[in-house]
C-alpha cells in the first residue's frame, strides 16, 4: 500500500488502518504474545462463523435492531434526542450483538457448514 502525505490528508482513517494491517501481520508473524490473541478459543469461533453474521445481519437489522433501538428509546431513555438518543442506542446494540451472534450460530450449524460437507462431496465426486 503506498501511503503519502495527501492521501492521509484526505483519508484521515488511512494511518489506524495501516496500524491495525501492521499488527495482524506482525502477530501473524509468531511473536508469541500477540499471537495468542489470536488463538483463543473466541477469535476460533468468531472466525468458523464469520460469513453467517454477514449473511444475516441484513435482515437481523431490519427486524430485530431497528424497533429495539425505537422500544429503547421510547420506553427507557426518553423521546429527546441528542445524548439519550445514542444511549437507548447503545443499550440497543448491547442486546442486540448477542442475538446477532446466536443467529448466525443457529445459521451456520443449520445451513452454511451442511453447504460446505455437501460441496466438499460433490467435488470429491466430480474431481476426486
Amino acid at each position: 500500500m503506498d501511503v503519502d502525505g495527501k492521501s492521509l490528508q484526505r483519508q484521515p482513517g488511512l494511518r489506524s488502518e495501516c496500524v491495525g494491517i501492521d499488527w495482524i501481520h506482525y502477530c501473524c508473524l509468531g511473536h508469541q504474545l500477540h499471537q495468542g490473541v489470536l488463538e483463543t478459543r473466541l477469535i476460533n469461533y468468531m472466525g468458523k462463523i464469520s460469513f453467517s453474521p454477514y449473511l444475516v445481519h441484513g435482515l437481523g437489522n431490519q427486524f430485530i435492531g431497528k424497533p429495539l433501538i425505537h422500544f429503547m428509546w421510547n420506553n427507557f431513555t426518553g423521546r429527546e434526542p441528542g445524548f439519550w438518543k445514542e444511549c437507548s442506542w447503545l443499550f440497543a446494540i448491547a442486546l442486540y450483538i448477542p442475538i446477532l451472534i446466536w443467529l448466525a450460530d443457529i445459521f451456520w450449524r443449520l445451513v452454511d457448514a451442511p453447504s460446505v460437507t455437501f460441496a466438499k462431496m460433490v467435488e470429491g465426486k466430480c474431481f476426486g
